[in-house]
């Protein structure tokens, strides 16, 4: 395995936090499932899957999981040592000062997010067997996950190019709204910041996606709603986290898309874990001779 990075898959459960610093160099983390609420410096905010963190070398954060569902999470570390020098500050420029000031957490559910999310599982996999080529294949899928990190970055800390292109892309609108979820998103403000006019925005969202955009808005807002159930978060609280005006618009909400109410959803999310508690608990291995 090389030395010069490393990938670790780390469970954090309940009243049982993590003390991170990163000290082979800068670091990545990837929620893969389940949620915490994470402390770097004085900032302070709840961390949800598919979302992801950066730090700078010697940071330090505190990761703590208050409710019973685990917490699962990939870490990976790498060192300048790993990179050529023709290429060292172009792939790290995601780890500037500048740019993490802007964008240390990023929550996007855009195209690029979920190739990062499905690079760090094949590098996951490949660390544990090896095969033909593999080193190269370890080093290359680093250097791609950096190059589409850089990416994401841009996309969130640079909205002026956007009035430079020639078109409206779907990926500036998606990482709009996932940069947005804890909001009421009002059109009139997506449409400055994209530097397009919303009724061009309506137009094209809905020619290239079939939906419009304040269906997709809600449905965003109710994922992002359920994963936060899921966590053990108190429904009376998760409304306000998903930007929603009141609860009893949220309880309507949820209860037309997914056909029950977010007590009744908790409830089942509750009664699976339970019995995965319990099958684990009866299970021979666990059972004392």
């Amino acid at each position: 395995m090389d030395s010069s990075f490393t990938l670790k898959e780390i469970s954090i459960l309940k009243n049982s936090p993590l003390k991170y610093k990163s000290t082979l160099g800068h670091s990545l983390i990837y929620f893969r499932k389940g949620s915490c609420i994470v402390n770097i410096y004085t900032e302070s905010f709840i961390a949800s899957h598919h979302s992801y963190i950066l730090l700078r070398d010697e940071e330090q954060l505190l990761l703590t999981n208050d409710h019973t569902t685990e917490c699962t999470i990939y870490i990976l570390s790498f060192s300048y040592n790993h990179f050529d020098n023709s290429s060292k500050d172009l792939l790290l420029e995601c780890f500037d000062k500048k740019s993490l000031d802007k964008c240390r957490y990023i929550i996007s559910q855009s195209e690029n997010s979920m190739r990062v999310r499905t690079l760090l599982i094949l590098l996951n996999i490949e660390l544990k067997e090896e095969k033909y080529a593999s080193d190269l294949f370890k080093s290359n899928t680093l250097s791609m996950i950096l190059v589409i990190l850089n990416r994401i970055i841009l996309e969130n800390i640079e909205p002026e190019k956007k009035c430079c292109k020639k078109g409206l892309r779907l990926d500036d609108i998606f990482s709009y709204i996932n940069s947005h979820l804890k909001e009421e998103i009002s059109l009139d403000k997506l449409a400055k910041d994209l530097f397009f006019s919303k009724y061009h925005i309506l137009h094209e969202f809905k020619k290239k996606t079939g939906i419009s955009l304040y269906r997709y808005i809600i449905k965003r807002k109710l994922e992002y709603s359920k994963t936060l159930i899921e966590s053990g978060m108190p429904i009376r609280e998760v409304y306000h986290h998903c930007g929603f005006g009141d609860y009893s618009n949220y309880f309507r909400s949820f209860k037309k898309e997914y056909e029950c109410t977010p007590k009744q959803y908790y409830n089942q999310v509750r009664s699976k874990s339970i019995l995965a508690d319990l099958k684990f608990e009866i299970t021979p291995s666990n059972i004392a001779d």
